[in-house]
């Protein structure tokens, strides 16, 4: 079986160049439905992820703020330089280079160790504070590359956050969470 994965796009490395590419909140949700139903359709024959940060609850084991980079994946050029990720690939990320240092010492970088600090070390900002979204694990304030390169604090409300959105699934989930109806 054929597998079909999408993304927005993500204003990071060239992304930064088309920020005006990027969709509102509503689109992503309108996307998420339509493939979400195709996806139920082509059940036997692709198998399409429709996961789009902050439209669709991430159900993580346990809570935590934390992001992938440099806590369950690198990225590693061709030259041998080791970044956090695939989009924390400015220069002032650069963990180390893998051709000319160990992969203990590339991971104890001050950037690899803020990005795997306990959350106990962060503090969240705004309404992001007292979400059950986040208390609860659904949601870790999505990418932090992504809210940099925006401007936005690495803990502050990720710019495609629908929790406030009718007909998005983070929407639904929000209010069940605080035991309202949708």
């Amino acid at each position: 079986m054929d597998g079909w994965v999408w993304s927005p796009l993500f204003p990071c490395g060239r992304g930064l160049e088309s920020r005006e590419l990027m969709l509102e909140p509503k689109d992503l949700i309108q996307i998420h439905h339509e493939l979400t139903k195709l996806a139920k359709e082509l059940e036997n024959e692709l198998t399409i992820l429709a996961y789009a940060p902050g439209v669709t609850p991430l159900q993580m084991l346990e809570p935590t703020l934390r992001c992938g980079a440099a806590n369950y994946y690198i990225q590693l050029m061709p030259n041998g330089d080791v970044y956090p990720c695939s989009y924390f690939r400015d220069e002032e990320y650069k963990l180390g280079n893998l051709l000319m240092q160990d992969f203990e010492s590339i991971i104890e970088n001050p950037i690899a160790k803020t990005l795997r600090k306990p959350e106990q070390y962060f503090s969240l900002e705004g309404e992001c504070r007292h979400c059950p979204l986040v208390s609860n694990g659904y949601c870790n304030t999505g990418c932090k590359a992504m809210k940099l390169s925006l401007g936005i604090p690495m803990l502050g409300k990720h710019p495609y956050c629908t929790k406030h959105l009718l007909g998005s699934p983070m929407n639904q989930l929000y209010h069940k969470l605080k035991g309202e109806g949708s």
